[in-house]
């Protein structure tokens, strides 16, 4: 269903592209076919209204709705998290072209944020 579910998702990529919407995201496939889409947002609020809803304002309800069912059919679940990039210790300066990245996300014990951070300091 890989090839299924890759096809619904470039409609999405299609529908901005057509809408003009200014939408960009980072798109990660693991090896068990697990996709991790990364939307940067200027903050919290920006959760209220969803990060597509440019895209649902410019396309209209209907229109918008009907890119999900074939979506659907292909995933068994989905989470949505909130990941917080620290440029200044990253690694990630991509070479133009390449389109391969090692992305190691850690979660930290709550509280121990700050400690898990000096870590890497």
């Amino acid at each position: 269903m890989v090839a299924e579910y890759t096809a619904a998702i470039k409609k999405i990529k299609e529908a901005c592209v057509l809408h003009k919407v200014n939408a960009s995201w980072t798109t990660v496939r693991y090896d068990d076919n697990t996709f991790v889409y990364l939307f940067p947002i200027a903050g919290l609020s920006a959760l209220d209204k969803g990060v597509l809803a440019d895209l649902q304002t410019k396309m209209g309800n209907e229109a918008f709705s009907n890119l999900w069912p074939d979506i659907n059919k292909c995933v068994d679940s989905h989470n949505t998290i909130i990941v917080t990039r620290l440029p200044e210790l990253s690694y990630l300066n991509p070479v133009e072209g390449d389109n391969f990245v090692d992305l190691l996300f850690l979660t930290a014990i709550p509280g121990k944020e700050m400690e898990m951070e000096a870590v890497f300091r």
